[in-house]
């Protein structure tokens, strides 16, 4: 069985994307089996028998969480400097 290494190395570069960002329809193999230049490749993406797989997008989720514990405890501390000077100044 023939792998599909050389048409997703140039579908790749026909889409401006990565190797793992191109999506062959497993039901036209044969065809794209047959693609050798990139004239056959781009013919393909235009039957959309080869697509460009989407993005992800990036999960902010964890970050969030931890800017809002790092701005907590920067007010707790900042509390703490304040409540210091007072009992200073008292002192003095």
């Amino acid at each position: 069985m023939k792998t599909l290494q050389l048409q997703k190395r140039i579908a790749a570069s026909v889409l401006k994307v990565g190797l793992n960002k191109v999506w062959f329809d497993p039901t036209r193999i044969s065809e794209i089996r047959e693609a050798i230049t990139r004239e056959d490749v781009k013919e393909l993406i235009k039957e959309k028998v080869i697509k460009k797989k989407p993005v992800k997008g990036v999960k902010r989720r964890a970050g969030k969480k931890r800017q809002k514990r790092k701005k907590k405890a920067e007010e707790e501390e900042q509390e703490k400097r304040k409540k210091l000077l007072k009992k200073e100044k008292k002192n003095i």
